[in-house]
């Protein structure tokens, strides 16, 4: 059995304030640590190379993202999930498009939107699968 390396943290590498951080992605090919700030819809990027001083707002968004990962063969964006669905974003500016919504028209007019959120999701490094999540707003029962 080989030994485990062990770190004692004892203080915040980069030290944001995030509202609810998550959802954090590691992109091979720059070295960049990608997340969200799911509360105040946030796209952030930092490079591990150069540390915190390199953190951006890549841009605040108008939707809440819950979940990213890299799609194979595109440097330029990558899919998200979220509370209203499935998109795919550009990695420099923050645009994005839908892929597929959740909730149709009818589930929208139903309250749908307002009884559920955005939870959380993961990617498999291994395998390219992956999962997001919606769940009930218990305020909004």
């Amino acid at each position: 059995m080989t030994d485990v390396k062990q770190y004692e943290i004892t203080e915040p590498w980069l030290k944001l304030h995030c509202a609810l951080g998550e959802a954090p992605f590691w992109e091979e090919s720059t070295n960049t640590l990608r997340f969200v700030d799911v509360e105040k819809q946030e796209l952030h990027h930092v490079s591990l190379a150069q540390g915190p001083s390199s953190h951006k707002i890549v841009k605040q968004n108008d939707i809440c993202i819950t979940v990213t990962a890299d799609i194979e063969g595109n440097d330029k964006e990558f899919i998200f999930g979220g509370k209203y669905g499935y998109g795919v974003c550009n990695r420099e500016t923050g645009e994005y498009r839908w892929i597929k919504k959740v909730w149709n028209e009818e589930e929208v007019k139903a309250g749908k939107l307002e009884k559920f959120r955005g939870n959380d999701g993961a990617v498999d490094s291994g395998g390219g699968s992956g999962w997001d999540s919606c769940s009930t707003r218990w305020s909004a029962r």
